[in-house]
């Protein structure tokens, strides 16, 4: 699979909570009042002065033999954001631990200077009237607030955490089922060789701008931004959900 074959939906998405226990979801920050709990609600574009809004970006990275997958965040005063998690408020962002930094666009080029010095700039490739671009060998796709009516469904996911070894690794699957009702069900398993292990939860979602939040039975809240991808183009609804840095794939035909 190539980067192109990975072309996000612009709409609504959804997530569930993962197991802490195999910290395949970290806890998301708890926003501030006021303003830090604000959601943008603008789809992702691209303007004369450069990319404005959320955008999913897919890279095959030829010495890993693996597609990169992340959400990128372009703001007007010139700030970007790499590797977004959590969401999209002023808490979100300043809690950010990804790559941050300050973008400059221009001639058809966009140089990003990190915020530890280092510094990258590529020409900017558009294809004809297509809302999305390429930089750097990346396909940047923009993306739209989630509706919720685009989240229900089932979905499965799997990847390994950490290779111990040539011959072991922790490996983690999960099935999330969001209902149309707003409650959802989460099952998780991880595998250590011979070992595994494994837990499920119950609760209620709902989609705000970008993220969606998960609320246990238990009590425990889970905020994840997400954002819905299409990879089979002949699909009449996107096939899969890019859920805090998980891809997902949706079940067809079957669900609870």
């Amino acid at each position: 699979m190539t980067g192109a074959d990975l072309k996000p939906a612009f709409g609504p998405v959804r997530c569930l909570p993962l197991l802490a226990l195999l910290g395949v979801l970290t806890a998301c920050s708890r926003p501030a009042q006021g303003e830090d709990k604000k959601e943008p609600r603008e789809t992702g574009r691209m303007t004369a002065a450069g990319p404005v809004g959320l955008f999913f970006m897919t890279r095959y990275n030829s010495s890993l033999h693996s597609l990169e997958k992340a959400a990128w965040l372009f703001q007007d005063d010139g700030a970007v954001y790499e590797n977004l998690t959590a969401g999209l408020t002023a808490a979100d962002l300043k809690a950010h631990a990804g790559p941050r930094g300050k973008y400059q666009f221009g001639d058809h080029k966009m140089k990003i200077t990190w915020s530890d010095g280092t510094a990258e700039e590529s020409n900017v490739e558009r294809d004809g009237t297509s809302p999305g671009f390429m930089w750097d060998l990346g396909i940047f796709s923009p993306v739209s607030p989630l509706q919720a009516a685009d989240v229900a469904g089932t979905y499965d996911g799997g990847e390994t955490l950490t290779q111990l070894g040539p011959d072991s690794a922790v490996f983690t699957g999960q099935e999330f089922i969001f209902r149309p009702d707003g409650t959802y069900l989460r099952n998780a398993v991880a595998n250590l060789q011979n070992a595994g292990g494994g837990g499920s939860d119950e609760g209620t979602w709902k989609t705000d701008g970008f993220s969606l939040t998960l609320t246990s039975n238990k009590g425990k809240t889970m905020r994840k931004l997400t954002l819905p991808v299409t990879i089979d183009e002949k699909s009449k609804q996107p096939d899969h959900l890019y859920l805090g840095g998980l891809l997902l794939k949706r079940r067809v035909g079957k669900g609870r």
